[in-house]
């Protein structure tokens, strides 16, 4: 795994400065993300679940966003974001019309990577996913700025985290906040 991470590494940083040498990195945005969760039980940042979970650890990803002169280099995103959003928001940043398509669930990042906007509004994204033997084996997770709720056990019920006090999910507060589980 280390010498994956050394080769993209090496790799990524001979594309930067081709794109610089050619002169071509203020007109080209460069999105690097990975595909979600560790396959094995390794180091994953102290967050619950890995591949094919539907906790923190096996869906999230990291995301880094390089347009020299238009992006601050070093700009942190804390809103939650989700895959959905990387179409409106490579839109917008081109400055093109949003084509017509069915409608986005994706919301536009580009104020927050532009710093145009101090206050994001709250919102859920969630992740499911489908096993043999339909809905009663449903494995899902709703996740807003603060809690995540996770059903990740078909025979159990949700768990709920409180991910600002609890980034590794280790207690579990469902039965604390009904209301919230039921929302």
């Amino acid at each position: 795994a280390y010498a994956m991470v050394e080769n993209i590494d090496d790799n990524v940083a001979r594309i930067l400065q081709k794109l610089d040498e050619l002169s071509l990195a203020e007109n080209t945005i460069v999105l690097f993300l990975t595909d979600n969760g560790p396959n094995t039980d390794r180091y994953n940042g102290d967050m619950k679940g890995r591949k094919g979970s539907v906790n923190e650890g096996g869906v999230r990803v990291p995301l880094f966003v390089r347009w020299p002169g238009h992006i601050e280099p070093g700009r942190v995103i804390e809103p939650i974001a989700m895959h959905i959003d990387l179409f409106p928001t490579l839109v917008e940043l081109c400055g093109i019309e949003m084509p017509e398509t069915l409608p986005q669930d994706g919301k536009s990042l580009a104020p927050l990577l532009r710093g145009e906007v101090d206050d994001w509004p709250d919102r859920v994204l969630l992740t499911f996913r489908f096993a043999e033997g339909g809905m009663q084996n449903l494995r899902g997770a709703a996740r807003n700025q603060r809690y995540r709720a996770v059903r990740d056990r078909p025979n159990r019920g949700w768990e709920l985290y409180d991910m600002s006090e609890d980034p590794s999910q280790k207690s579990d507060i469902a039965s604390g906040h009904p209301d919230l589980v039921a929302k």
